[in-house]
């Protein structure tokens, strides 16, 4: 099995085309699907470059959905905030956009849309490696979703004992669901 660093690394290059349809196709499937039909909570993240865009998905479920994004408290912590608008998120840590307010939220969300640069096929999620997402989803009883782009799904990823395994993985071609 190949070291998580060395996987990062190993990653194929997307190319922006490529990205954009993935996007558009992964957002249809998902604001089509019952997961996100019924939640009435969500935690989703901000996509920053390289990552599945959720723009629209979040633009979406403010029309009847209570909406929470992440924000970094500390060099190992994030909570979620709830967002009503684009208006409520600046420029945080590594340069992603998060709540310009720190309230931290205690709603049980019923989704939430997990980032990744990869996920393989039994429900493992390959981060950027800080594991802010790992500690912040565990005891979180949300249906957990990730986004990966179909050439970035890998057989195998290896897993620490700290790592949550998703749910479900939804590409651009196919959902792959795990209990």
């Amino acid at each position: 099995m190949i070291e998580k660093r060395t996987l990062r690394r190993q990653l194929p290059i997307l190319n922006e085309t490529y990205c954009l349809e993935a996007d558009r196709r992964m957002t249809a499937q998902i604001l089509a699907s019952d997961w996100f039909q019924e939640a009435r909570s969500i935690f989703v993240y901000v996509n920053m470059d390289l990552e599945p865009s959720t723009r629209t998905i979040i633009e979406t479920a403010w029309q009847n959905k209570k909406v929470f994004v992440p924000k970094c408290i500390s060099k190992n912590e994030m909570i979620a905030v709830q967002i009503r608008s684009w208006n409520d998120l600046q420029e945080g840590t590594m340069h992603i956009l998060e709540p310009i307010h720190d309230e931290p939220s205690d709603v049980d969300f019923d989704l939430g849309l997990i980032p990744c640069v990869a996920a393989g096929t039994h429900g493992q999620r390959l981060g950027h490696g800080a594991g802010y997402y790992d500690r912040f989803l565990q005891g979180k009883h949300m249906k957990k979703l990730c986004l990966c782009y179909e050439k970035r799904i890998c057989d195998e990823i290896e897993m620490d004992v700290h790592d949550v395994y998703m749910d479900a993985v939804v590409t651009e071609k196919n959902w792959y669901y795990f209990q």
